[in-house]
């Protein structure tokens, strides 16, 4: 679908469908903000809901089981590994 110019094509959908929108990467569903605004809604009104990161096999292996920032799911480890 993206093809071999992403960020052209990634455009193009941005124009049609408006600057927030989901899409599927592979088989991750995704959400596409491409706007400051759309980000400040996104990021202010909805932040608990997105704050959690995807699930990764190679955060297990990367970072001991999850355990660093870059792959801690949001929470009280997130919140206590995020003060360091």
């Amino acid at each position: 679908m993206l093809g071999k110019l992403p960020h052209q094509n990634l455009h193009h959908l941005v124009k049609r469908y408006g600057p927030m929108m989901s899409l599927r990467l592979g088989c991750v569903p995704t959400i596409l903000v491409s706007s400051p605004e759309a980000a400040k809604v996104f990021l202010k009104t909805h932040d608990l809901v997105f704050a959690s990161r995807l699930g990764m096999q190679a955060g297990e292996y990367l970072s001991y089981g999850s355990t660093s920032i870059a792959f801690t799911p949001y929470g009280s480890y997130w919140r206590t590994v995020r003060k360091w």
